[in-house]
């Protein structure tokens, strides 16, 4: 009896795992390959300090893919014509980070993730662009 109940109980727990890793593979190499491949076009070496990265005209989707990665600010969800600049050392704790976005004027900044750096807002007719920056050397 008891090994009955261990059979059925690794089998459960099993079938679970299974379907857990089938559904993360799906989404990660069929529901986001476009995205990846559309974001790997945009992105491109930084220059600056030893590393970094720098990407024009991202998407929300584009940009939260890369913050899944990187410990990048998270933006809201209006964001659009994103871009960042970001460049580190690789053995000093030097770094430097900029993001802008366009929000429309109608949206309030939520600044909770900007903690370290400068906000720089200009309006330009119903857009606001914002500017964040960060950096230390």
């Amino acid at each position: 009896m008891r090994i009955q109940i261990s059979a059925l109980i690794t089998i459960l727990i099993s079938s679970f795992l299974y379907f857990n890793y089938s559904k993360n593979i799906y989404k990660n190499r069929i529901q986001k390959s476009e995205l990846r491949k559309g974001l790997a076009m945009k992105i491109e070496p930084a220059n600056g300090l030893a590393f970094g990265t720098k990407a024009d005209n991202l998407t929300f989707d584009e940009y939260q893919e890369i913050t899944r990665i990187k410990w990048f600010p998270k933006l809201q969800k209006n964001a659009d014509s994103i871009s960042y600049h970001y460049t580190y050392d690789g053995f000093l704790p030097d770094y430097s980070f900029n993001v802008s976005y366009n929000l429309p004027k109608n949206i309030g900044i939520d600044s909770t993730e900007f903690k370290y750096g400068k906000i720089k807002i200009d309006t330009i007719g119903n857009i606001k662009r914002i500017s964040y920056s960060e950096y230390e050397q």
